[in-house]
């Protein structure tokens, strides 16, 4: 459906699931937009399986575009889904999430600290943004570590599957 300048339908729906899915810079698309493009471009496509999608009713099949040249544009018979990771790599997942998140912090503070810099030494300001900032990461780490992140992160596992 369109109203104005907005699209509305289980369409939109399903490809705003399908960004959350794709990894940073990469493209995913669904069963139907596959059927529609498999014989019509010479690019690669990985099957990632049928996926539950929030708010839709069916599990959606979901590919990824190989962009990168030297992957085979095979896209004739899709591969059996990849297999489920083993359990020994959470911890190294929570780990590299958490120091993505730090640096993400680190960049934010040195930005802050930037600007009341050229707004003025004298006027010292930004260890208030950087205090909210070391609350969110270390809320963060306790998300990522405390106690139950093991089973969160099995949740979060089964849900993608």
């Amino acid at each position: 459906m369109v109203e104005g300048d907005d699209l509305f339908g289980e369409g939109v729906n399903i490809a705003a699931r399908l960004q959350a899915v794709a990894e940073p810079g990469g493209i995913c698309i669904s069963g139907m937009v596959f059927d529609q493009v498999k014989n019509k471009l010479s690019i690669g496509y990985d099957f990632l399986g049928r996926q539950a999608i929030k708010n839709i009713a069916d599990e959606v099949p979901i590919y990824r575009i190989k962009l990168s040249p030297d992957d085979d544009p095979g896209p004739e018979a899709p591969p059996a889904p990849p297999a489920p990771a083993p359990a020994a790599a959470g911890p190294d997942r929570r780990r590299q999430r958490f120091w993505r998140s730090a640096a993400t912090a680190g960049v934010a503070v040195l930005a802050v600290f930037a600007v009341n810099m050229m707004s003025g030494p004298s006027d010292l300001w930004f260890q208030w943004p950087t205090l909210a900032i070391a609350i969110l990461l270390a809320l963060r780490a306790l998300r990522l570590f405390g106690p139950g992140a093991e089973g969160e992160e099995e949740r979060r596992a089964g849900r993608r599957r």
